[in-house]
């Protein structure tokens, strides 16, 4: 099993936290906000001990929680004797924005009592300055938008902690409903149907004569050809934006024949093509009748 990867995200208040959280989600992590202390080393034994290891986790914590400074060095020390790969992912940007940006939002600075939203900052700066020495990642967010973040993220985390993207192509017949789950949906009940030929009507998809009968026809090779090149556009882009799954729906009439046989083929066209992809095919009325 692998080490469990544990992200504290942490910073000045306003500089991105959340959204930084919001990032992490979409690479795959289980993540909690505005947790104490206290109660993670508890969150994380849990999720080990049900065998979730290989999910990662972050957490946000910051000045809201008035142990968070006294309980930390305790925090890292749990981490280091228990073999858990533990990181700290420090968010920064410069006072003018984070002012302007607290004012944009009508949001009041945590720490904020009497006093003017500048002090409050140059405060909280002053209170975070005792974990530096824990700091792996420094992000200063004051020339970034959502966009840069995510981008910034995913170059400075080492690869192995990436979750690949998971691909599904879904097989299914329209007489039975569309797929909740579909990202993308494709509909091939324009190509030649073996149902209506003797001797194929009773078989599916993954049947040769089958295939021979789908894959005779021109329109299904241009179709197959078309579909293969757009996905091989997409998946590069859907890995960098960070998705981590992505359901391709396949229909026909009834899912047993033009659907399978498309699925299985595209799957064979691209399947190797990608490395930071996992594809599957799975066929949902391929039984039916």
């Amino acid at each position: 099993m692998k080490r469990p990867l544990v992200i504290i995200v942490t910073g000045i208040s306003g500089s991105g936290k959340s959204t930084a959280l919001k990032v992490l989600e979409d690479m795959g992590f289980f993540c909690v906000d505005n947790v104490p202390v206290i109660i993670i080393p508890r969150i994380v034994d849990l999720l080990i001990g049900e065998e979730l290891a290989k999910q990662r986790i972050a957490f946000g914590i910051d000045v809201r929680g008035k142990e968070f400074l006294s309980q930390f060095p305790e925090l890292a020390e749990s981490f280091n004797k228990n073999d858990i790969h533990f990181r700290v992912i420090f968010l920064d940007c410069d006072g003018e924005v984070l002012v302007r940006r607290f004012s944009e939002t009508r949001r009041k600075h945590p720490l904020s009592e009497s006093e003017s939203p500048q002090d409050s900052i140059d405060r909280e700066r002053e209170i975070l300055q005792s974990i530096s020495s824990y700091v792996d990642l420094y992000i200063n967010t004051t020339d970034m938008n959502i966009h840069d973040l995510k981008e910034f993220i995913k170059k400075e985390m080492p690869v192995d902690e990436l979750k690949k993207l998971n691909v599904t192509f879904l097989t299914f017949g329209y007489k039975y409903g569309v797929p909740a789950e579909a990202d993308i949906l494709f509909d091939v009940r324009f190509l030649p149907n073996p149902h209506f030929v003797s001797g194929l009507k009773d078989k599916d998809g993954r049947d040769a004569d089958v295939k021979k009968f789908v894959l005779s026809s021109e329109i299904s090779r241009e179709f197959l050809e078309k579909v293969s090149d757009l996905l091989d556009f997409l998946l590069p882009n859907f890995i960098r934006e960070g998705k981590a799954y992505l359901t391709v729906a396949i229909g026909c009439t009834g899912g047993r024949h033009r659907s399978v046989v498309i699925a299985r083929e595209i799957l064979k066209i691209i399947g190797n093509k990608h490395a930071s992809a996992v594809i599957n095919v799975k066929h949902r009325d391929i039984t039916k009748t």
